[in-house]
């Protein structure tokens, strides 16, 4: 004989199902980040590995600049973007056309959205200044003391400002930067898994590093740049593109 269900027992299979929900989602929602942080880290990786080649070609020196006018101080990937098979060239001036001829790698990070102005401002992933324009833009390799310490690059939120192009954002030289204006936060939220970033380094790997107090960081990451400084425009300029 067949047995009908009561609307009771119905009921009962329907709240069940409805907690296992409750329970699941979260923890899909978690690996979903999960997936997107490690997508992200392996972009960062292949920038980074772009640039040990661009080093190649350009005699040690990391990376550089392709204009010497103050708001371009940063436009380090008009460079490296065949590195990565792109096609944008260096004289490319318009940030929309160098977004549709760069490599997507460039804007790979699945955690930010594409910005509805699409332009080279926008890359996710930016070259680390410390502040007062200290970075490694003009510095051969074999200058960095660490290398497997030394951090080249890290996860950006977008920025549409010109003076921020290929920026990471990140900002160590007080407390209150390096906690709202770094690569690390934006407006007081992390990018990947609540707390953590992406970043490559001058060797050439990449780790996802869980958010740590100012001083510590530094001190941990960024010792190379700190000691070597800001060069002049000039030298943080590729030598073609020097008044």
């Amino acid at each position: 004989m067949n047995k009908k269900f009561t609307l009771i027992e119905l009921l009962v299979v329907v709240a069940i199902l409805g907690i296992l929900a409750s329970l699941l989602l979260p923890t899909l929602g978690q690996a979903r980040k999960s997936a997107k942080a490690t997508s992200c880290q392996s972009s960062i990786k292949q920038v980074g590995s772009a640039i040990a080649m661009f080093q190649g070609d350009n005699d040690g020196v990391m990376v550089y600049n392709y204009s010497a006018a103050a708001v371009y101080q940063s436009n380090w990937a008009k460079g490296v973007d065949s590195y990565l098979g792109g096609d944008a060239s260096p004289d490319t001036a318009n940030g929309g056309a160098f977004w549709n001829t760069a490599s997507p790698t460039l804007y790979d990070c699945p955690s930010t959205a594409i910005d509805a102005e699409k332009n080279c401002f926008a890359i996710d992933y930016g070259i680390v200044s410390t502040g007062s324009n200290k970075s490694f833009l003009g510095y051969k390799v074999s200058e960095v003391n660490n290398s497997s310490s030394a951090i080249l690059l890290a996860d950006t939120w977008k920025e549409e400002a010109t003076a921020l192009i290929g920026r990471s954002g990140m900002r160590g030289d007080n407390e209150a930067k390096y906690n709202t204006v770094t690569g690390l936060t934006h407006d007081g939220g992390f990018k990947h898994n609540k707390t953590r970033t992406n970043y490559a380094f001058v060797d050439g790997h990449s780790e996802m590093i869980r958010w740590l107090p100012r001083s510590i960081f530094m001190d941990r990451y960024t010792q190379d740049i700190d000691r070597l400084g800001a060069l002049s425009t000039d030298l943080r300029t590729h030598p073609d593109y020097r008044p």
